[in-house]
């Protein structure tokens, strides 16, 4: 298991599977869409996306 950020900051495992602690605080999605240079809309869209491609989320069966 790699390590993965998430996105608001918080937890997130170790290549150990343990948690640790993130140094990076959490962020707004306003601050995350305009470093990204997208629209809220747009950055929704590339989750549920992304959800789709793993077969999780609202519209994966």
């Amino acid at each position: 298991m790699e390590a993965r950020a998430t996105a608001a900051g918080g937890t997130r495992r170790n290549s150990s599977g343990t948690r640790s602690a993130s140094s990076v605080p959490p962020r707004t999605v306003t601050e995350v869409v305009r470093e990204l240079g997208v629209s809220a809309e747009g950055l929704r869209n590339w989750v549920r996306q992304d959800q789709a491609d793993r077969g999780q989320g609202r519209r994966a069966r």
